[in-house]
């Protein structure tokens, strides 16, 4: 009867054991996964997923588009100021305007009786017996 007793204590002592690990290792294991499902089926996940949306599409793209927007007004700015000056230096000193460079350089203005007239291009009546090569009618 002693051997049936002590068979008896040993066998609850395993059963205990067996409770206390499947207690510490499969259930709160199961607790975790439980637990992941819970915190997956909240908002936390979509919080956390919008905020990083929001941070690309709404503050990276805000910065990136001004960035583009001030350096496109600069571009702009300077290209106008440059235009200006390749004019002005082309009227001034390739002959492109009303002050043409001379021969000899010096930047001497042509005499206005020197100046060719422009010649009308505004068709009138007494325009169409003439040819457009001045010579003649039709």
């Amino acid at each position: 009867m002693v051997f049936i007793v002590c068979a008896v204590e040993t066998a609850i002592g395993n059963y205990q054991r067996n409770l206390k690990y499947i207690k510490k290792n499969q259930v709160g294991k199961l607790n975790e996964l439980v637990n992941d499902i819970k915190n997956g089926g909240s908002c936390l996940f979509l919080k956390v997923t919008w905020d990083e949306i929001y941070e690309i599409l709404c503050v990276d793209a805000k910065n990136g588009l001004s960035t583009l927007g001030t350096m496109s007004l600069l571009v702009g700015a300077f290209g106008f100021f440059s235009a200006f000056f390749l004019l002005w230096t082309q009227q001034t000193n390739g002959g492109h305007g009303p002050v043409q460079a001379g021969d000899d350089a010096t930047g001497t203005k042509i005499a206005p009786e020197q100046q060719v007239e422009m010649q009308s291009v505004v068709a009138t009546p007494a325009s169409f017996d003439r040819s457009i090569y001045g010579q003649g009618g039709v």
